[in-house]
């Protein structure tokens, strides 16, 4: 009985961690906290916006960055987080405007993210949809 108990507390804890990450995340890209979000991203990561190649952690982050450099008001509201082994789904909606607030985009994103031992991720792709969230992939653990 005490295994088992310890067994759950060990899973509501990992359960939390994943949470807290994910939430912090966001809070990060909202407020543009770059040295949040590096500790992030794996030294090389299979990035969706490189082709999937391998590039720098550096090359990621300048990448986001250009996107806080137009998107000066960021908003970001977590809809569901999936974990199946080590790869971690976040669902979220998203409401950005640019500082003239002329142009704005807003809709739902999934981020799909493979994470390396050291929980940084190494492989890191979305899929963005003006209207609707996108469900979590079959097989994965809802979080949140």
């Amino acid at each position: 009985a005490r295994r088992e108990e310890e067994r759950r507390q060990a899973e509501a804890n990992r359960r939390s961690a994943y949470v807290q990450m994910v939430k912090e995340y966001l809070d990060a890209r909202r407020y543009g906290q770059t040295y949040i979000l590096s500790n992030r991203y794996a030294d090389t990561v299979q990035y969706k916006y490189s082709n999937y190649r391998n590039v720098s952690r550096s090359t990621v982050l300048v990448d986001i960055e250009k996107g806080w450099n137009r998107w000066i008001y960021r908003s970001y509201t977590l809809h569901s987080i999936g974990v199946k082994g080590n790869v971690l789904e976040i669902v979220y909606r998203f409401d950005l405007s640019e500082g003239n607030g002329r142009k704005t985009a807003s809709g739902y994103t999934k981020e799909t993210w493979h994470m390396n031992d050291n929980g940084q991720i190494y492989y890191w792709d979305e899929v963005i949809n003006k209207n609707y969230a996108p469900s979590l992939s079959p097989g994965m653990e809802q979080l949140y």
